[in-house]
């Protein structure tokens, strides 16, 4: 691999896991010499170097639903124009970090009848979500030089077994500094990430509620933009404002990376209450970087995250996305473990730019 392309639709806001992925793999790509751009659509500000604003805005940022039909067409002709600019050839890694069934449709149609001459390399965050998926997946294999490399265990081993015998699994790259363990005062359950009812959202108010009555101890910190809420999740927003207050800090924005880092060092657990029949078998950058910190982490039975738990004990499952049984087991964070210290060095080095770089450059 001589040069690296990241192309990324999504990558519109100047914060967030997008650009924190695809800038981290940018930069350790330059580090070792290899020729590396992200692009992106129009952006605010200013913007690295490597970055370049050449893409279209993605069809769902329309506010129309006629705009969003036209631009979801007009995206089959942008796929087929881009993968026939002259700067994409042989020497050339393409890599997609993170696609959804409707992109990969539009995809498979703007490569028709052409020919693609770089490594297309796709991440894969969800398996192979149902039948027209795969069968798409399966023509951008055998036809189209791609190649899929999931960031979950549980998804690299579906993948194996339908065929798709390249597949890899990633690291989560953007992991925090290394550093010292924060002060953490009494128990501080920590949620971050965005208002949806596949991440639990809408359990909050009652979990918290309950959490707050049986343990004197209890206080929680909710990062989370629920401006941007959904009809899933509205009926909770109003209860959770009413909880504010001393034992409870709700930030309803986006924070820096820096602010970010802070409040999960407040944290002594951190709550991860998805519903595993939506999520899949997804990964989690949360959990990746609540482990980094040495954290308790409380996640879905039956979910990659779980599975994590062979590799670092301060897990605690729940079975039912229910208040109930998320409470029991934010109970069951207690105590500490012997080796911590040589787990988190083992996850540092397997969840790391260089060893990114390393499997994608042996495929």
């Amino acid at each position: 691999m001589k040069k690296l392309i990241i192309l990324d639709h999504f990558l519109t806001d100047n914060k967030g896991h997008d650009e924190q992925y695809d800038f981290t793999v940018a930069r350790e790509a330059l580090r070792r010499g290899i020729v590396t751009e992200v692009w992106s659509p129009k952006r605010k500000g200013l913007q690295p170097e490597f970055v370049k604003q050449c893409l279209k805005m993605p069809f769902w940022k329309s506010s129309s639903l006629l705009g969003t039909i036209l631009a979801a067409l007009g995206s089959i002709f942008e796929w087929r124009a881009l993968f026939q600019r002259e700067e994409l050839d042989m020497d050339t890694v393409v890599l997609i970090q993170t696609i959804k069934f409707p992109i990969l449709g539009f995809l498979s149609l703007g490569l028709v009848g052409i020919s693609v001459k770089p490594k297309l390399a796709i991440v894969l965050r969800r398996g192979l979500e149902n039948g027209i998926a795969k069968t798409l997946m399966k023509y951008l294999y055998t036809r189209k030089n791609t190649i899929f490399l999931p960031d979950s265990e549980l998804i690299t081993e579906e993948l194996l077994n339908e065929g798709f015998k390249n597949a890899k699994t990633l690291p989560i790259p953007h992991m925090p500094a290394r550093e010292a363990p924060g002060k953490e005062n009494g128990r501080v359950v920590g949620y971050f990430g965005e208002a949806r009812y596949d991440k639990g959202f809408d359990l909050l108010p009652g979990l918290i509620e309950k959490v707050l009555k049986e343990d004197q101890r209890a206080s929680f910190i909710i990062q989370s933009n629920v401006h941007k809420r959904t009809a899933a999740v509205a009926g909770a927003v109003g209860r959770l404002f009413n909880l504010r207050g001393p034992r409870v800090e709700i930030i309803d924005r986006y924070v820096a990376d820096s602010e970010y880092a802070a409040l999960m060092r407040k944290c002594s657990i951190v709550l991860i209450p998805y519903r595993a029949k939506l999520y899949g078998k997804g990964t989690s950058g949360i959990l990746a970087e609540a482990i980094a910190c040495c954290k308790w982490v409380v996640v879905p039975a039956s979910t990659w995250m779980a599975d994590q738990k062979m590799k670092y004990p301060k897990i605690s499952l729940f079975t039912e996305p229910t208040v109930e049984s998320i409470a029991k087991a934010i109970k069951a964070c207690e105590g500490d473990f012997p080796g911590l210290e040589q787990r988190i060095d083992e996850w540092y080095k397997f969840h790391s730019a260089e060893n990114y770089l390393n499997i994608l450059s042996s495929v």
